[in-house]
């Protein structure tokens, strides 16, 4: 298979992820004021407030890029430009949720990122956290043959993988890949209880039979845990 179509099928599994966070908003997510760390074009936070009954003016958006978070405020959020592995811009126990969409992959210190979420976070607060799954079937594949996978960015040069071997890794690329289980551990030890945990979309597979094997194993490419601060 063309590295053309593997892109296009992960962009397709990112955004059936993005529909599932967005679900799992809607239905864990409390009224209050919501912090959304990495979002992008806001159009995740978009669709959680239109789903959950958050108000826009209640949300911070946080971005690196400027140009994403110009596009979050003509949705009607307040941004915030600043760099997560950084001690984060906010005063403590002031949220009631905070959302990670595929956020935690390109820290370098993810420690004290977790520490940051629990500082801002209230009380019985609300994380919704979403990453790579190093444990996804594919990458368990790519490994067993010796090859790379290519959600890892160890290096600007891409090396080691089966498929795109031309051009450079994003300079934000993924630094910390985690398999689910190793996350929630990491969370429980940072303070949080795990609510709900899954993981999302086999790829290759139809939806209906990766649904039924998420079930059984950590096969999915993506890891999604609702948690709780205690």
């Amino acid at each position: 298979m063309r590295m053309p179509e593997l892109i296009r099928r992960g962009m397709t599994q990112n955004q059936a992820n993005q529909e599932r966070i967005a679900d799992l908003a809607r239905y864990y997510l409390k009224p209050g004021r919501t912090l959304d760390l990495g979002s992008g074009d806001g159009s995740l936070i978009n669709s959680i407030c239109g789903l959950s009954g958050i108000e826009k003016g209640e949300v911070v958006c946080t971005d690196i890029k400027q140009e994403n978070l110009d596009k979050c405020v003509r949705l009607g959020f307040q941004a915030k430009k600043c760099d997560l592995n950084n001690k984060f811009p906010f005063l403590s126990n002031k949220y009631d949720n905070i959302i990670a969409n595929q956020v935690i992959e390109h820290m370098i210190f993810t420690d004290e990122f977790l520490l940051e979420v629990g500082r801002v976070l209230k009380k019985e607060g609300v994380l919704i956290i979403s990453s790579t799954n190093l444990a996804a079937l594919h990458n368990r594949l790519l490994l067993f043959l010796g090859y790379q996978p290519n959600c890892l960015h160890p290096s600007r040069k891409i090396v080691g993988t089966l498929f795109g071997k031309d051009g450079e890794n994003p300079i934000y690329g993924h630094k910390s890949i985690f398999t689910g289980k190793a996350l929630a551990e990491l969370l429980k030890i940072h303070g949080f209880a795990i609510v709900k945990y899954e993981t999302q979309s086999v790829l290759f597979f139809p939806d209906f039979l990766s649904r039924i094997v998420c079930r059984v194993f950590d096969f999915g490419t993506h890891v999604n845990i609702v948690a709780k601060k205690l």
